[in-house]
């Protein structure tokens, strides 16, 4: 009997253990052919740093539009993403499994090219989505203090039109209207554009 409950236990546990281990699904990633093994190594690493930047864009969509919040325009998010993308190394975020060599002899010489078989790691993958969603997540906070920052700048500029309105007992309406128009637009577009 407490064999048979040791055996279903070690088998759950085993169940259970499996899942929470991350697989290395490795990609086999194929470089330009070159005139020399420095070089084709260089191409292959490059073709791996742009996998892993295209696999980053598209985390990057999927995590900005899962935090964007409505009042939030998607071309700000999209811009802090390539942000992001710029500061990040892609290679610093994948691992090299494999790496397999081709040399090739022709009429002309020899030509090498190189396939990485690279793998995404887990741990640098975490901080990296971790740090996205920061950044996400402050830039919706910079975009709730603006949009405050703007209803109350349109605030203070009607009370402040209204307030010289009436000193002047109406006689520069328009001109003040309009000075308060272009104040009210100006300012939280300079601001934005910074």
């Amino acid at each position: 009997m407490h064999l048979i409950l040791i055996t279903i236990l070690a088998l759950a546990f085993a169940v259970t253990a499996g899942p929470a281990q991350t697989s290395m699904d490795a990609v086999a990633i194929r470089g330009a052919t070159e005139l020399t093994p420095f070089a084709a190594l260089g191409s292959a690493r490059a073709a791996a740093g742009a996998h892993c930047h295209d696999l980053w864009r598209q985390r990057g969509e999927r995590i900005a539009q899962e935090l964007r919040p409505a009042w939030v325009p998607a071309a700000v998010c999209d811009r802090a993403v390539e942000r992001f993308l710029c500061a990040q190394h892609p290679l610093d975020m994948l691992k090299i499994v494999d790496r397999d060599d081709h040399e090739r002899e022709h009429e002309f010489g020899t030509s090498w090219q190189t396939t990485l078989w690279v793998a995404e790691d887990p741990k640098a993958v975490e901080v990296s989505e971790r740090r996205l969603r920061a950044a996400l997540v402050q830039l919706r906070e910079q975009a709730l203090m603006f949009l405050l920052g703007t209803s109350c700048w349109w605030g203070l500029l009607a009370f402040l039109v209204g307030w010289v309105d009436r000193l002047s007992r109406g006689y520069m309406t328009a001109r003040l209207s309009m000075i308060g128009v272009a104040l009210g637009l100006s300012i939280p577009s300079i601001a934005f554009l910074l």
